[in-house]
């Protein structure tokens, strides 16, 4: 767990990263997710004499969700939409899938952090974490060994662990700090984005 002045110090860096305009490129990697989206409703529809059929609307939005995710923060093409238990989207459920022990644990991060020490707390298990490790590392090796550009999060983590060091800098943008980010922006991004289309879904079936 990060504390002041490590968190302000590594707030400073990461805030003018994500201006509009940086935030902008995303936009491409984002339709491309959409396309995938438009092929799956194609799919779906073209099994039915109807051309229609039930879905549950929450994991449908978390599938589309974890492709914007996956490919916006970890440069790689999840296909959730075609493989509904790809190792992105599978992981995504491991974190929200909560029994008495994770709800413990999440909320102690949040309202009583002196016992995340004690009961050694994690916020992601060892098996999702050693898989956005592994996947982080990895993408991010292959990235700056062919000097690839894609304008998404790596482009900008990688820029942040290459950039110029000042002397009273505590923090070193490398290894588990730059995983943390991704880890942060994964869970972060595809939950509360796939539960606000469900919700605006529901209203406008309503309405």
């Amino acid at each position: 767990m990060m504390r002041n002045p490590e968190w302000k110090e590594m707030r400073s860096k990461l805030s003018p990263v994500f201006t509009s305009g940086k935030m902008r490129h995303f936009f491409n990697l984002m339709m491309d997710a959409a396309a995938d989206l438009d092929k799956f409703l194609a799919r779906e529809a073209e099994k039915s004499p109807t051309n229609s059929f039930v879905t549950e609307m929450k994991e449908f939005c978390a599938l589309f969700t974890t492709d914007v995710i996956a490919s916006c923060a970890y440069g790689i093409e999840a296909h959730s939409m075609t493989d509904p238990n790809s190792a992105f989207r599978s992981n995504g459920r491991k974190v929200f899938d909560f029994n008495l022990r994770r709800a413990t644990e999440v909320n102690s991060f949040f309202f009583l952090p002196e016992l995340v020490p004690f009961f050694r707390f994690k916020l992601f298990s060892n098996e999702t974490t050693n898989f956005l490790r592994s996947t982080m590392n990895h993408v991010m090796e292959e990235r700056e060994k062919s000097g690839y550009t894609r304008n998404d999060l790596i482009d900008i983590l990688i820029g942040l662990k290459n950039a110029k060091r000042d002397k009273e800098d505590r923090i070193k943008f490398e290894g588990d700090v730059l995983v943390a980010q991704a880890g942060v922006f994964f869970t972060a991004g595809f939950e509360t984005s796939s539960a606000t289309m469900s919700f605006a879904l529901y209203e406008l079936a309503k309405q």
